[in-house]
């Protein structure tokens, strides 16, 4: 497979992921709940309120993937957004967003919350990763990762 059947590939899952997640109740959501901050991910199963774990390994049949953050200083109705990118497939360097989703913090305790992406039929493409993490415009945090066969 050639480098520009690799990216056309990687930008029509970034399509689907994104239209067919977006953070809806199709599988990517954003839990709000605040303690240290900081991101984690990727993990295998919801952390627990203010959690923030060791990242966990990821195969490409992995049912759910978790990333967490804890942010000090938000207010009601700040936007926090997750952006996960393919940073490299077949050994060839690509910055190709995956999926992304975002949520307003609201409620009691705003400063901790989770995401969670579920894969496109198939499963997770077997590559590296970035996930970066946004209050508004600013990034606050980022995870690397391997998607393992």
């Amino acid at each position: 497979m050639t480098l520009k059947n690799l990216l056309r590939v990687a930008a029509l899952l970034s399509l689907f992921v994104a239209s067919a997640c977006g953070f809806s109740s199709d599988g990517c959501s954003c839990s709000i709940g605040g303690v240290n901050e900081g991101v984690a991910g990727p993990l295998l199963s919801q952390p627990d309120e203010g959690e923030l774990p060791d990242a966990e390994e990821i195969h490409a049949n992995t049912p759910m993937v978790y990333f967490a953050w804890n942010k000090r200083g938000l207010e009601e109705g700040d936007n926090i957004r997750l952006e996960l990118y393919i940073t490299e497939l077949n050994g060839a360097t690509v910055n190709s967003m995956f999926s992304q989703g975002s949520a307003a913090v609201t409620g009691s305790n705003i400063n901790t919350g989770h995401f969670n992406i579920s894969p496109p039929p198939g499963g997770f493409p077997v590559a590296r990763y970035r996930a970066d993490f946004f209050v508004d415009a600013e990034k606050f945090g980022d995870v690397s990762f391997e998607v393992l066969p």
